[in-house]
């Protein structure tokens, strides 16, 4: 089989499986995207209170509070889809006066409101539609063009097509750009560009020489893109700004190689140009980033600095290689055999200026995600949502269970109405205490400790009410009570390490569980 038909064939089947593991994910970039094809402005008040990243400023209206590269991008191939779009999904608002209400089983406070939005500004099935569009023909086939650039760098490494075709399918789906290219991903995105600015200053000397000034220029302009499509894209952007001198300075010494390199920063210059005239677009400040204009009450509290940026924390630092939920380890184990593989073959296949770059570009990024907080903690708990659930079932058992105390200590209440009313509170107090301390698990020590003062006012508050239960005849709701706070507790002290209840609450313990078998 001819390169050629290896590619094209590579091409699609990547694309295909991408697409069909699409995820109909509606990302804030998503908002930009639809109002930039839709009515060519950076304003979103359309889709105002649907995401917490779509921030209303006073006299100047809503704005997505990231860069926007990739919604700019996105926006092209949209705007060409627009007629099929009105049609297959059109904006339909309910009629006046017409009741909707939003059809899901989802209980997260955020995503109900979403839907509810939704619905009510007629916008489910375009804002599905926009999703969909988006991870099929934009991020898939980006994906798809990274796995064929890979095939052909295997190439240029001295590895025949067949096994060139291998390892190229292993970067395409035993890695997380598999996991990424399903939806719209800035992520993906800032990684594919740093890839493809690689290759251009990497590529042969050899191969058509009097390209080269082009070439430089080209990674100039897709690390300048990448820093446009979000502030992490500043470090492989610098790194590669660094290896382009390094390269010229090798094969043409110091100065010279200094001044070629310079057609870098030239390339650059046009995206990063565009951002700060965005950000003053938006924020009416072209030189910080969204982050200092968003309102303050969104970090209050969550974080141990004011806008959840600062030195990297350790936690963060492990949790990216080895965090069960997205550590890079934990999605492509396979990445720890390359140690394997270079100490079996005792030589590396890349070169030596192309492997230091490799390294010293993943360390530079590897301590700069940690000193973004916020990014570890929305990882899978989004803006708090679930905090916020557990915290309202917590409170409306603390309040039930409240009640059936209450009246057991007014009057003696009947054994039923104590066995109804005191085992269902029990169950969703301890319950909710133990899930709090679990979703804050990795947060700082101070969360820590505020996930034990909660468990412990609630364990102790239902075992207040186990001995009401015990005290009025109520044996099977005692037991039931008694067993949910051991649960409870054990399941607490695994997550958290060790339960620091306050003194008042230690103190009554032993009793009360003595009292109630």
């Amino acid at each position: 089989m001819s390169a050629r038909g290896i590619q094209v064939r590579l091409f699609l089947t990547c694309w295909i499986v991408y697409a069909l593991h699409f995820t109909p994910l509606v990302a804030r970039e998503t908002f930009l995207m639809m109002s930039v094809a839709e009515r060519g402005t950076a304003r979103v008040d359309e889709y105002a209170g649907m995401h917490s990243d779509l921030v209303t400023f006073p006299g100047r209206g809503t704005y997505m509070t990231n860069n926007p590269g990739e919604s700019l991008a996105a926006a092209v191939p949209y705007w060409m889809a627009l007629p099929l779009m009105n049609r297959l999904a059109p904006v339909r608002p309910p009629k006046p006066g017409e009741t909707v209400m939003a059809e899901t089983k989802e209980v997260r406070t955020n995503r109900v409101r979403f839907f509810q939005l939704a619905r009510e500004r007629g916008l489910d099935l375009r804002l599905g539609a926009a999703a969909l569009f988006a991870a099929v023909f934009f991020m898939a086939p980006l994906a798809a063009l990274s796995a064929v650039l890979m095939w052909r760098l295997f190439g240029h490494l001295g590895y025949s097509q067949k096994m060139s075709l291998w390892l190229a399918l292993l970067y395409a789906f035993g890695t997380p750009v598999f996991l990424r290219a399903g939806s719209l991903s800035l992520n993906l995105l800032v990684g594919l560009l740093a890839l493809a600015a690689f290759v251009l200053l990497r590529w042969p000397s050899g191969t058509r020489p009097e390209w080269e000034r082009w070439r430089i220029i080209g990674a100039g302009f897709l690390g300048g893109y990448a820093v446009l499509t979000d502030y992490s894209g500043a470090i492989p952007a610098a790194a590669l700004g660094i290896y382009a001198f390094a390269l010229q300075a090798k094969k043409k010494s110091l100065w010279p190689g200094f001044r070629l390199s310079l057609w870098y920063l030239a390339g650059a210059v046009a995206p990063v140009a565009y951002l700060l005239y965005w950000q003053w677009l938006s924020y009416g400040d072209p030189w910080l980033p969204a982050q200092f204009h968003m309102p303050k009450e969104i970090f209050q509290g969550l974080y141990p600095t004011e806008r959840g940026v600062g030195w990297p924390l350790p936690s963060i630092l492990w949790a990216l290689w080895f965090d069960p939920t997205f550590g890079l380890l934990v999605y492509a184990p396979v990445l720890a055999l390359y140690h394997v593989a270079l100490a079996w073959r005792g030589e590396s296949r890349l070169p030596k200026h192309a492997a230091i770059f490799c390294w010293a570009f993943t360390a530079a990024l590897w301590l700069f995600l940690p000193c973004i907080y916020y990014s570890m903690r929305h990882q899978w708990i989004e803006n708090g949502e679930q905090q916020n659930q557990f915290a309202a079932e917590r409170r409306i058992a603390r309040e039930e269970a409240g009640v059936t105390i209450r009246k057991a200590r007014e009057g003696r209440p009947a054994r039923g109405e104590i066995e109804q009313g005191g085992v269902e509170s029990a169950g969703r107090g301890v319950l909710g205490g133990a899930r709090v301390g679990f979703a804050i698990f990795f947060e700082n020590v101070s969360a820590w400790r505020a996930a034990n003062q909660i468990a412990a006012e609630d364990f102790a508050f239902a075992l207040e009410a186990c001995g009401v239960c015990r005290r009025h005849g109520a044996r099977a709701a005692a037991s039931i009570f008694s067993s949910d706070c051991n649960c409870g507790l054990r399941s607490l002290h695994s997550a958290l390490g060790r339960a620091v209840p306050s003194k008042r609450n230690v103190a009554s313990w032993p009793t009360v569980m003595g009292s109630s078998g």
